[in-house]
């Protein structure tokens, strides 16, 4: 009986290192693919979103309103902070709810430095869009503004 050690050809070794190599790549692979899918559940990657855009109007009380309807009226008096809730203005959904919001082209340009704050709130709780214009002492204002919002849709919204 021969009690020699035998010996394993460099080829069978390259083969074996090989096939656990592929192995071990298909588990990290795999490990990655589920962290991914975990971190887009959290960021909400898979839920659409819409965009609402349009058109507003802010003037100051002071203003003659010349037989249009003004939607945003600022109240008279100096350092008053207003607020005007913005959704109605716009069809979004009921189950939907905003998660950005922008202002944009406002013209006449010089009116956006007549206010000390002026900027827009989303609120995901509530579904609510609050403007808040908090105009300097003593300015006139009329001004017309973009708003956009970005609104997540959730399952089972039914969009017309």
């Amino acid at each position: 009986m021969n009690t020699a050690p035998r010996k394993t050809s460099p080829s069978v070794i390259i083969a074996a290192a090989l096939v656990a190599a592929v192995v071990a790549g298909t588990f990290w692979i795999a490990q990655l693919e589920k962290r991914i899918r975990v971190l887009e559940d959290q960021l909400h990657f898979r839920e659409p979103l819409s965009m609402f855009t349009g058109r507003e109007r802010i003037v100051s009380a002071d203003r003659a309103v010349d037989g249009q309807h003004l939607d945003l009226r600022l109240t008279p008096g100096g350092n008053v902070t207003n607020r005007f809730q913005l959704r109605g203005h716009y069809k979004i959904p009921e189950a939907a709810r905003p998660v950005a919001a922008w202002v944009s082209q406002w013209t006449p340009r010089a009116d956006m430095m007549k206010f000390d704050e002026f900027y827009l709130v989303p609120n995901a709780d509530t579904g609510e869009v609050e403007l808040v214009a908090k105009p300097r002492s003593g300015e006139t204002i009329d001004m017309t503004f973009d708003v956009h919002i970005f609104v997540r849709d959730y399952p089972g919204l039914i969009r017309r």
